[in-house]
């Protein structure tokens, strides 16, 4: 029986140490990538490490807001300003106030802490709720799960963000599940509307390399023979509705060959493209298929880890990653870049029009863009609408042909031009109800009638002699547009 009794006490023993091993949450000498809820991936790299006492990690410089047209670009890092390794089993958060976030990584399951003091001395106590092994990234380690609830200064449960929140630190490999310590408890961000208190799910690793790893410039354009790509581009303004300028252009990119040396790669490729271009109402169309070459050389600036602070001339900014249905990394347009204004305050800068942020995808290449002109009307537009790679494929493919007479605008026909009294429209193989429209030169309407047959006639003899816009569309949507002369 005693035996018994010592065996339970050992086997007690020994679980309670397991539990109480301490769970080191940041690693240096490797880089973590974690993802939000929307698709943003948020990098973790430790620049340098101070051996004291205690062990003090500073992770990579991020863009911080001081005030609301103000920031600055040696901030805190997402993860914390800086964290302290304590020996007696204390990992320390500094948010970006500096303020102290704790996390005892050695405590037992059900064991509590006071993790954060605010002000008003309402209170963050961290609990471990779960100690289990679990899967991630392919890999099976020992973890433990903290959560959060807070109280006011009589220790009267409070309703906040952090009740509903938690971490996970596994023993082996750091932080699983993490939040942007940067921002706890509930700090937000004035020119980052997703820079605000979330939760964060471990995602890739460099070391060992698993999962998600920061996007690169040769894997943006890591492309097959055989690889096609499609891409729609607009560039339109509509200063008034009788003056468009309008760039409209579809290609069809087909890799032919792929050469690799030792500092590019050198893609042969087959295009395919249809461009149309309007200017008031002269409509031009142009048909190109031939064959170019595409030189990918290394783009050091595209290297850089999401988050990581880039410094150019007096401008500073960051490249973001996301991971939606495509792997992704944007340049920012020249709203999210900011200026250096003074000796600490670098704020966005102003500008008028249309500057679209580049986004570049994983094998799809890029850049593809869309932004709106907000004084002309119109915008600028580039995106892709179809690939094939390989055996997968997304999108609608592009049709280009070089046939005129496969255009809807060129089966509709109006005359005489100049006109007198009556005009006659005809159409071959009417499929569609068209709209007819026939506005002064400011752009007023002055006539509408629908075309629901192959032959109709339209009574003009009521307008005055001069220059008319003729325009015809379907469904709502502009199809033909030309100037019309009235005698």
């Amino acid at each position: 029986m005693k035996k018994s009794k010592l065996l339970f006490l050992i086997i007690i023993f020994h679980s309670s140490w397991v539990m109480a091993q301490h769970y080191q949450p940041i690693l240096s000498g490797r880089i973590s990538y974690f993802i939000d809820l929307y698709g943003s991936v948020k990098s973790v790299r430790i620049d340098s490490v101070e051996f004291k006492t205690d062990s003090v990690f500073h992770p990579v410089s991020n863009i911080q807001e001081k005030s609301n047209d103000c920031v600055t670009p040696y901030g805190a890092s997402w993860i914390g300003n800086k964290v302290i390794i304590q020996s007696n089993g204390l990992s320390v958060f500094l948010n970006k106030e500096s303020d102290s976030v704790k996390l005892k990584t050695n405590a037992i399951l059900y064991e509590s802490w006071t993790a954060y003091q605010f002000p008003d001395s309402s209170t963050v106590v961290a609990t471990v709720i779960n100690h289990d092994t679990l899967s991630f990234l392919g890999l099976v380690d020992s973890t433990k799960t903290i959560g959060f609830k807070v109280f006011d200064k009589k220790m009267n449960p409070l309703s906040h963000m952090l009740n509903a929140m938690s971490i996970i630190i596994s023993k082996n490999y750091g932080l699983v599940k993490t939040l942007n310590f940067s921002m706890f408890p509930d700090f937000n961000e004035y020119y980052n509307y997703q820079d605000q208190l979330q939760e964060y799910t471990l995602a890739g690793l460099s070391a060992p390399k698993l999962g998600i790893q920061n996007l690169e410039w040769y894997a943006v354009n890591d492309f097959q023979v055989g690889d096609e790509i499609h891409v729609s581009y607009e560039n339109s303004e509509w200063y008034d509705p009788a003056y468009v300028v309008c760039d409209l252009r579809q290609t069809i990119y087909k890799y032919l060959s792929r050469k690799e040396n030792a500092d590019s790669i050198v893609y042969t490729i087959e295009r395919t493209q249809s461009q149309k271009q309007t200017a008031i109402a002269n409509i031009t169309y142009t048909y190109v298929h031939d064959t170019i070459q595409s030189i990918i050389k290394p783009w050091p600036l595209f290297e850089k880890l999401p988050g990581e602070v880039i410094f150019s001339d007096n401008w500073a900014y960051v490249l973001s990653m996301k991971s939606n249905n495509f792997i992704s990394k944007t340049i920012p347009s020249v709203y999210d870049r900011f200026h250096l204004n003074s000796e600490s305050c670098w704020s966005n800068c102003c500008a008028d029009g249309c500057f679209p942020a580049d986004i570049y995808l994983k094998g799809l290449g890029g850049p593809y863009y869309e932004c709106d002109n907000v004084f002309s009307g119109g915008g600028l537009t580039n995106k892709f609408v179809y690939y094939k790679k390989g055996s997968d494929s997304w999108g609608v493919p592009l049709v280009i042909t070089s046939v005129k007479d496969n255009r809807v605008e060129d089966k509709i026909e109006i005359y005489p031009n100049p006109a007198k009294n009556r005009i006659y429209i005809t159409v071959k193989n009417l499929e569609f109800l068209f709209v007819l429209e026939i506005a002064n030169m400011e752009g007023q309407v002055l006539l509408a009638k629908k075309i629901d047959s192959n032959s109709s006639s339209v009574n003009i003899e009521n307008f005055k002699s001069g220059f008319y816009i003729y325009r015809f569309s379907k469904n709502g949507v502009r199809i033909k547009t030309g100037k019309l002369i009235i005698e």
